[in-house]
């Protein structure tokens, strides 16, 4: 048996990663892998129950409660005998780790999900990333990466750089795809012209993700794109959102502007997109951006992370924080016509269906997790 444990089952790049990794690996192998979460069940975990994965959310709300998680951990640990626990992101690399090898786990395989180290934000995750490096000498067998750049930086930082493996994150094509019928729906539901030219912002709100970047941006860019209208989505991206908002009213045309909240069906939200903006300060392997692609959507991305080496000569990379260079760059992109955009999107596909599907990645995992029965930890990722 294996248990994921993580942070926790918000919608997030992570979160998905995981949900995608365990019902492919139980798709195709009939893997009952169960699922702890640190904290809530939140959508996702919500989303594994209903495709029948056992999810257990130990509803750490404090850090008073890290007593009786530590005991609950421990216990379900050595009841269920896994052979592996698979943590992801640092809190639970750190707490699912340290428990994982107190009761007695034979093998315990880290999961790091972020690249820019300065650009993590909060006291408490620099020390517990501290601490990690410290003790990833000792507790993991296998870390795993979503991205090299993730494998470069945390490696400078003193994490353990020989049993450093990648993986890149994989993709449902089936589900990600241009659809030109969700399309027309979309923007029927949110009120936006079939002849405007969507540019989108899909993340949640957190400085990381440089959110008023995109509006500085976009503000820039709206003299010059009289059709465009720029839609943003996330957890906390919404009209109540007061620096958001005051941002868009600041633009001199805050009606160009949708702010969405979270989307559940992000990929009928990709379909009605013309151009997607992702403008973080730091990634690692950014989801979003291989799920536009897959929708056969053009893209404009800040060079964090793996960014660049995704997107290649199909999209566009700037500089992060660079604001007057990314409104050149969605101008330059939205003044291609139709046909250019549309093989830019066909180009982009063919990229994610050649390297980055969800079954190539499952095989790695599922290579990855043998090996280590094996006795091994020789896996063929990058």
């Amino acid at each position: 048996m294996i248990i994921h444990v993580i942070t926790g089952l918000d919608i997030g790049g992570a979160e998905l990663m995981l949900q995608r990794v365990v019902l492919q690996r139980q798709g195709q192998t009939g893997a009952a892998d169960l699922v702890v979460s640190l904290t809530s069940i939140g959508s996702v975990g919500e989303g594994l129950r209903r495709a029948g994965v056992e999810v257990i959310a130990l509803d750490m709300v404090s850090p008073a409660m890290l007593p009786s998680a530590i005991a609950r951990l421990v216990r379900l640990f050595k009841e269920r005998k896994p052979e592996i626990v698979q943590t992801w992101m640092y809190h639970a690399d750190l707490l699912g780790g340290l428990v994982a090898k107190l009761a007695g786990v034979s093998y315990v395989v880290w999961g790091i999900r972020t690249t820019e180290i300065a650009a993590t934000s909060g006291q408490l995750t620099r020390l517990i990333r501290w601490m990690c490096a410290r003790l990833s000498g000792t507790v993991p067998s296998i870390i795993l990466c979503a991205a090299d750049a993730s494998r470069r930086s945390h490696a400078a930082i003193g994490y353990r750089a020989d049993i450093m493996r990648v993986i890149p994150n994989g993709f449902d094509l089936q589900r990600f795809r241009r659809d030109d019928g969700r399309r027309a729906d979309f923007r029927a539901r949110m009120g936006i012209p079939a002849d405007a030219l969507v540019i989108a912002s899909i993340g949640r709100y957190h400085p990381v993700k440089n959110h008023p970047l995109f509006l500085e941006a976009a503000a820039s860019a709206c003299n010059a794109l009289p059709k465009a209208v720029f839609v943003m989505a996330g957890r906390h991206v919404h009209p109540s959102n007061q620096e958001l908002h005051g941002l868009t009213v600041a633009s001199g045309a805050p009606e160009r502007f949708h702010l969405l909240g979270e989307v559940r069906d992000v990929e009928a939200l990709l379909a009605a997109t013309d151009i997607l903006c992702m403008h973080s300060l730091s990634e690692g392997f950014p989801n979003i951006v291989a799920e536009a692609m897959c929708c056969e959507v053009p893209c404009v991305v800040t060079d964090v992370g793996d960014a660049a080496l995704l997107v290649g000569a199909t999209g566009t990379v700037v500089p992060s924080g660079d604001a007057e260079g990314l409104a050149a760059a969605l101008i330059e992109m939205a003044r291609r016509t139709d046909i250019e955009r549309r093989e830019l999107g066909r180009l982009a596909r063919s990229v994610v269906e050649g390297q980055f599907s969800m079954q190539a990645c499952v095989e790695q995992f599922d290579a990855l997790y043998s090996s280590l029965r094996a006795g091994g930890g020789e896996v063929n990722a990058c």
